[in-house]
């Protein structure tokens, strides 16, 4: 079993299918250098989704799709007040996936990397190398 990546996103967008608030500045999310996206919450409100695009993937064609492993940094100003609202994987289509990743663990106020998925964990979805290397 071969392993590809980690690859980061080189696209980042506030989608709004979700949630109440928008995301501000989404492209801050794509390095890990102390510049954030960020959402304004109050009581019982969730954030958009951030939609992380192009991984520049390169599988070769005739390999099987094993599983997807997500890392996400983040973090929160106050501490046992933010949890997961949704993490789902975003189809070829650009239809975001039906199953959800979310952690019920409360964010840290220090940044921290949480793990979604596994190596034999493909989000509910049957995918080929077409479908996880399309740009969307």
């Amino acid at each position: 079993m071969a392993s590809i990546g980690p690859n980061n996103a080189a696209t980042f967008a506030d989608d709004g299918t979700v949630g109440d608030v928008a995301l501000g500045t989404p492209s801050n999310a794509q390095t890990s250098n102390d510049s954030y996206c960020t959402a304004v919450l109050l009581g019982g409100q969730a954030s958009h989704y951030l939609k992380a695009t192009n991984f520049s993937l390169n599988i070769p064609i005739h390999s099987k799709i094993d599983g997807i492993v997500v890392e996400i940094e983040k973090s929160s100003t106050l501490l046992d007040s933010i949890t997961d609202n949704a993490v789902r994987i975003v189809l070829p289509s650009g239809v975001i996936g039906s199953t959800n990743k979310a952690s019920g663990s409360n964010w840290s106020t220090t940044d921290a990397y949480t793990t979604y998925g596994s190596s034999t964990d493909t989000w509910g979805e049957t995918l080929k190398p077409i479908d996880v290397n399309d740009i969307n």
